[in-house]
């Protein structure tokens, strides 16, 4: 069987959409605990002590913030999906078919009469 759309494809976008979520939220917890340790930092008065951590947690954070970007949402897979088979010449095949249907049905009225 030739699946149009595979359906697997509908499991990628779930997983995706999961996946986008969940860099959203690390990427929020991460910011907290930056905060917290930027202000533990300035409440010591101890800056130097903590800048090797901030500096590899900020990294981290970017990371995360540039992945939950470029992930895609499920709306925008299925939008590309809907692109991706949504060409002139399936328009034209589905333009023909639509045609000879139509034709077969006023065949089919004008031999009952």
């Amino acid at each position: 069987m030739e699946y149009i759309i595979n359906p697997s494809w509908f499991y990628w976008v779930a997983v995706f959409d999961r996946l986008g979520n969940i860099m959203i939220w690390a990427s929020i917890l991460l910011g907290i605990l930056l905060a917290a340790i930027c202000g533990t930092a300035f409440i010591e008065d101890d800056l130097q002590h903590y800048l090797s951590l901030l500096i590899k947690l900020a990294v981290a954070e970017g990371i995360i913030i540039l992945a939950a970007t470029l992930i895609p949402t499920r709306e925008t897979l299925i939008e590309m999906q809907i692109a991706k088979l949504v060409t002139r010449s399936n328009i034209e095949v589905a333009v023909d078919k639509i045609k000879e249907i139509t034709d077969y049905i006023i065949t089919s009225i004008k031999s009952l009469n």
